[in-house]
């Protein structure tokens, strides 16, 4: 009996809450790290796109998109200069 006292999975369940709480926000964390990659992939090709083609109006349209959601997930980007009027608040 002892052994199994010892044993890794007989820890208390205040301790496997916190333990399961703290995967939890690692987790929470990896998911927004891979959320912001792919939406900064996405960007990337979109504005790729747009610069072969500047006149086409669902590229421009698609790319201004991309950035705001990418702005809405990481408010760090800034995007390009020329687009951000499309994507940005109002400062009124």
């Amino acid at each position: 009996m002892k052994k199994f006292q010892q044993c890794p999975w007989s820890i208390g369940t205040q301790n496997f809450e916190v333990e399961f709480a703290i995967f939890l926000e690692a987790l929470r964390e990896y998911e927004r790290f891979c959320q912001i990659e792919e939406a900064q992939d996405n960007f990337l090709d979109a504005y790729s796109a747009w610069r072969k083609h500047p006149t086409d109006r669902a590229m421009k349209a698609h790319l201004i998109w991309c950035t705001a959601y990418l702005s809405c997930l990481d408010p760090t980007f800034q995007g390009p200069r020329a687009l951000r009027r499309y994507y940005t608040a109002s400062q009124d």
